[in-house]
């Protein structure tokens, strides 16, 4: 049984965000404003957007950049099973049993892109790597920036709701920048990005959640 604090607490938040609901007139259309109000009220007054735009430009940019390392020698550690001590030079992971993230920076040139599906993506042909799917969204499922990101952990933040709305915020800054370029590439185009990554299974591709693409 949960804590009788945890309880009151969700029943608290539960209900700010029911009254925003109510207040917004029930079933209904929401706008991205609307959606960001629900989620603050949910997560009792926290912003995850509002802290992730006071933070991009200033201090999660130069971190992600300065903590990229090319992907081609990633992938000849993986390769060759000595990952865990790359991971401990160059990467991040939650726990001793949790994978290693990584932030990248490749060239390539661009196989493919959906642009249709809600999960979108384009494929990038990386030599010494093969291929990469670079993550477009707008639905992603990867926590890889916030992750990688050394001055920020769990701890700094209400809960784990406030943790998991940093990762999307995070993927979302990101993608108003990668989608606009990723609008004027076409297959064959050469390209550099840089992202968030973690080993693929064996057989998958490398897969990316972009912090920047720009064409080569």
């Amino acid at each position: 049984m949960a804590p009788k604090g945890l309880n009151t607490t969700l029943l608290l938040r539960f209900g700010a965000a029911a009254a925003l609901v109510a207040a917004l007139g029930g079933c209904k259309v929401l706008t991205l404003e609307q959606d960001r109000q629900m989620r603050a009220a949910a997560q009792g007054g926290f912003d995850a957007s509002t802290l992730v735009d006071g933070m991009w430009q200033g201090k999660v940019v130069p971190a992600l950049t300065q903590a990229a390392v090319p992907l081609a020698p990633l992938a000849g550690q993986v390769k060759a099973g000595v990952l865990d001590a790359y991971g401990a030079q160059h990467g991040r992971r939650a726990s001793s049993e949790a994978p290693w993230v990584f932030m990248v920076s490749a060239r390539g040139k661009v196989v493919s892109i959906d642009r249709q599906s809600r999960a979108g993506v384009m494929v990038v042909d990386v030599a010494g790597v093969g291929p990469v799917s670079v993550a477009l969204g707008p639905v992603v499922l990867s926590t890889g920036l916030r992750d990688s990101l050394k001055f920020l952990s769990f701890n700094d933040l209400p809960d784990q709701l406030a943790y998991g709305a940093v990762a999307g915020a995070l993927n979302d800054h990101a993608l108003r920048a990668v989608v606009p370029v990723a609008a004027h590439l076409t297959p064959g185009a050469q390209v550099d990005f840089i992202g968030a990554t973690q080993a693929p299974a064996d057989g998958e591709p490398w897969q990316v959640m972009p912090l920047r693409v720009t064409g080569a």
